[in-house]
């Protein structure tokens, strides 16, 4: 699977959404998916998602393994 195939996946909301979660078990719902962005920086911009009770406001960042989120570090 590419990063690509999770974007589309993400973009147009191919999935179960009826159950997300963090892996702390906590509920996620997806208000906004954001734009999808063609320049650097993340991969989406302008979300909104409720993780919890919190309503989370930014970018989202997709990669296929959640270590490669510490190349961005």
């Amino acid at each position: 699977m590419s990063e690509s195939y999770l974007h589309f996946l993400y973009q147009f909301q191919y999935f179960d959404k009826t159950n997300l979660q963090t892996t702390d078990n906590e509920s996620i719902e997806i208000i906004k998916i954001g734009r999808l962005n063609a320049d650097s920086g993340a991969d989406f911009q302008d979300a909104r998602i409720f993780i919890g009770n919190i309503e989370w406001v930014g970018s989202v960042e997709i990669h296929l393994k959640s270590s490669d989120w510490d190349i961005h570090k």
